[in-house]
C-alpha cells in the first residue's frame, strides 16, 4: 500500500483498520492489530508509552519486595 511512501493516507488507515475488523479469528486479529499499531507512527509512540509505564510499575514492585 505504501508504494515508497513512508506514511499512509487516512483512507489506507480506515481501509487496513477494517480489513483487519473483518477477521473473526481473535488470535489472529490482534496480532494483525499489534502489528499495524507498531508500524504506524502516531500509535508507534503510545505503545511505547504504555511499555515504559508497565516496566515502571514492574521495577516498583521489585524494588518494594526487596525492601521486605
Amino acid at each position: 500500500m505504501l508504494n515508497g511512501r513512508t506514511e499512509l493516507s487516512v483512507r489506507e488507515e480506515k481501509e487496513i483498520e477494517s480489513i483487519i475488523n473483518l477477521i473473526g479469528e481473535p488470535l489472529l486479529k490482534n496480532k494483525l492489530s499489534d502489528i499495524y499499531l507498531s508500524k504506524t507512527p502516531k500509535f508507534r509512540k503510545e505503545i511505547l508509552k504504555e511499555q515504559i509505564k508497565n516496566l515502571n510499575q514492574e521495577l516498583e514492585m521489585l524494588e518494594l519486595n526487596e525492601n521486605d
